[in-house]
């Protein structure tokens, strides 16, 4: 399943590793970057993740939150972010519910039961801007974030503010 442009985003609640519970109502009225990944504490989660925690200020200079999902336990989500020293919120879909409604139900790798790498710019009602299907760690923040100013300054996306 592939959540096209402009659609709306499914609903989703989890808990994030700090016990705070998040959902789609708490990222209305801003845009938010959603990544999937499949292992904390995996090389290539690892350094998704610094990518995101180093630009993490630019995206919130373009009205964007950052939240990471992983099929990893809240315990190891917590254990992650204080290892890498991420500031940003990390969510726990261990019944793999949220993973299967954004198609992200299985990790191209062989890790069974894990999340497949790929992100969602949504818009502040909450609708698909734009879909990473295939990611490169070392390289995947960068490109959301040109993306999200490209959408910010109307260059790009099927998504307008106010549309």
């Amino acid at each position: 399943m592939t959540l096209l442009p402009g659609y709306p985003a499914p609903a989703f609640k989890l808990p994030g590793d700090d016990g705070r519970w998040w959902g789609l109502p708490d990222l209305r009225g801003q845009a938010a970057v959603l990544y999937f990944y499949p292992l904390a504490h995996s090389r290539d989660c690892a350094l998704e993740a610094m990518a995101f925690e180093v630009l993490l200020g630019e995206f919130a200079a373009a009205g964007a939150r950052v939240l990471g999902i992983s099929t990893d336990s809240r315990a190891q989500l917590a254990r992650f972010r204080h290892a890498q020293g991420l500031t940003f919120p990390l969510l726990s879909d261990a019944g793999r519910e949220v993973s299967r409604l954004y198609g992200a139900r299985r990790s191209p790798w062989g890790l069974v039961g894990r999340a497949g790498r790929q992100t969602y710019l949504l818009d502040e009602r909450g609708r698909v801007v734009h879909h990473w299907p295939q990611v490169d760690p070392a390289w995947h923040a960068q490109a959301v974030l040109d993306t999200l100013r490209r959408w910010r300054d109307g260059q790009d996306g099927a998504v307008t503010l106010g549309a």
